[in-house]
This record gives structure tokens, sequence and C-alpha cells, in this order.
């Protein structure tokens, strides 16, 4: 992989220093990137957020620098509600022939044609009080036709909604 310096910006020139009524230069921080095997550029020189995503200070607030130098290949006038969409579906690439701009529907879209929407169904929501063996057993008490909805419900600590739901495969649809 090759060192590159991307760009730097206007924000990092100088500014006056009111305490020595004089000028003082700020040296620019470059944003830095390596480029990967898939053509990413990989950027290695600012802070990342949770999800990845490399942040700079810019224009008075810390935005995504693949928002930054999407605003600078294409300086459209962008509100918030774009987003710069990512073709390789890595946060910390700013190669901007990998970015374009989208709705967040957009991003929704791409994450669901990718497969890479994240698995909230039964034990995996953050919700849930019971497991897929614990639904199994719901079922196979009911399918007896010896416990009614309110007692599966009273053994299991839940509503008898619920219950039902889960009888009927409204809920836990995916459990056999």
């Amino acid at each position: 992989m090759e060192n590159r310096i991307l760009y730097t910006y206007p924000e990092d020139t100088p500014v006056v220093d009111d305490i020595n009524k004089g000028r003082r230069h700020m040296m620019p921080k470059p944003i830095k990137y390596i480029i990967s095997d898939n053509d990413c550029w990989v950027c290695v020189s600012h802070a990342h957020d949770k999800q990845g995503y490399p942040k700079k200070y810019y224009n008075g607030i810390t935005t995504s620098i693949s928002r930054i130098i999407l605003q600078l290949e294409d300086p459209q006038p962008k509100d918030h509600k774009f987003q710069a969409l990512h073709s390789c579906d890595n946060p910390t690439c700013i190669n901007p022939a990998h970015l374009r701009w989208g709705t967040v529907q957009d991003n929704i879209n791409d994450m669901i044609e990718r497969g890479r929407q994240p698995n909230r169904q039964g034990e995996n929501c953050g919700g849930s009080k019971l497991t897929e063996e614990e639904v199994r057993a719901i079922r196979a008490m009911y399918a007896t036709g010896n416990h009614s909805y309110v007692k599966i419900a009273e053994i299991f600590n839940s509503s008898e909604s619920n219950i039902g739901s889960i009888v009927t495969r409204v809920s836990w649809a995916h459990v056999d």
C-alpha cells in the first residue's frame, strides 16, 4: 500500500491571534490515507467515530471526512438530509470514486441489497425476553391442548397476547 496525502482545507489558513494582536499561523493537518487492495483510500490521519467514519472539524462543525471530500468533488449545495454513501461499504474509505450523495432511504436500500442489515429477530432483538427454546416450548405446550394462553403466560411470565402471537406465528415466525 502506498502512503499519500490528499487535501488541505481552507479553514487551516492563518488566523488572527487576539492576545498578541498579531498573525499566528496554523499548520494544516492534511488528510493522510493509504490505498488498500480494493482501491479504498483508508484515512489514517484523523480520529474515527464509533461506526468507523473518520471525522474532521470543518466550517465550524465536526463532520465526516467523506462528506467534506464529496462536497469538494461535487460542490452542489447539499443539505443535511443527504449523506455521503460508500459504494465500497468501508466507512474508513475517503476515495471520491467510492462516494456519492444519497438520502437515508438510499443508504437503507444499499444496506438491504448488499445483505448488511443486522439480524434483529428473536433473541437478537434488544427487547426480547424469551429464547428460541422457550418459544418452541410454548408452542409445544399449547399444541397438547392441556394449556391455555393464560396458563402459558403465567409460566413464562409473559402476556396472554404475546403467547397468542407466538403460537399463531405472528411473532417469532422464524422459529420452527
